[in-house]
């Protein structure tokens, strides 16, 4: 994942989700220190086919939510942009 540069470090909230919206994994970056950031999610074991949403949210606490992103993806490494 990779931000625009920032003075203050910012929040990231991070779900993945399956087809039928039911939460899979989570997890919350406080106070990113770096714009690039690499990190692991592990999933339950799903059918290949198994469809799921990648969401991210990077929020500053002054402003709350300045950026959202979506991406759907399946196990089978094909991919398709959301939104």
């Amino acid at each position: 994942m990779e931000l625009t540069p920032f003075r203050i470090p910012p929040d990231i909230a991070v779900v993945i989700t399956d087809g039928d919206d039911v939460e899979l994994a989570s997890t919350n970056i406080i106070g990113a220190m770096n714009s690039r950031l690499t990190f692991t999610m592990h999933l339950p074991e799903l059918t290949p086919s198994s469809r799921c949403l990648f969401r991210a949210a990077v929020d500053y606490r002054e402003q709350g939510t300045v950026d959202e992103v979506e991406k759907a993806f399946s196990l089978d490494n094909s991919s398709s942009e959301v939104g």
